[in-house]
């Protein structure tokens, strides 16, 4: 996966149709309705937030135009102006792409600056919403074992800080 970066600070990038792993165009695949192609893709987000543009797609320059004035503007302003129709599906990946970068803003916060005290309900919350973003679980044991996990981690650091 080569994506070319094209804005660091709004976490845009760009790439080809042929850039995309087989695991990646089949997930795209399934969730649409029969007979799509690839070629329909506009904009997809990683799980970090990074928002990638599909470079070959006819309209790139009118979607990365959108993209940037989207990610750009506060939420109110996102209401106000409204989207633009054709853009429905596009926006919903961007709102997903800015809850993610909220998440893990959080989470990195958490880990890296908290981690030796003891957490509130809020911040642990905050935690158990990240681990639910960033794994696709299809059963209780494994989100339950991921937050064992955070715990251990948190129980750790606290040993050490005595």
């Amino acid at each position: 996966m080569s994506y070319e970066e094209i804005n660091r600070d709004l976490m845009m990038k760009k790439c080809n149709i042929t850039d995309l792993t087989l695991g990646q165009a089949q997930h795209f695949l399934k969730q649409w309705e029969e007979g799509a192609t690839l070629s329909t893709l506009t904009v997809f987000c990683e799980k970090d937030g990074t928002v990638v543009l599909n470079a070959d797609h006819p309209c790139y320059e009118t979607f990365k135009s959108f993209v940037e004035a989207y990610l750009s503007a506060d939420e109110e302003s996102r209401a106000a102006a409204g989207i633009p129709e054709g853009m429905e599906e596009t926006a919903r990946v961007l709102d997903k792409a800015v809850e993610l970068r909220k998440v893990y803003k959080g989470v990195d916060m958490n880990i890296l600056g908290f981690g030796q005290k003891t957490l509130p309900y809020e911040e642990v919350e905050r935690i158990a919403d990240a681990v639910k973003q960033y794994h696709h679980f299809s059963s209780v044991n494994f989100w339950m074992r991921k937050m064992f996990q955070f715990g251990y981690v948190y129980g750790k650091r606290a040993e050490r800080a005595r």
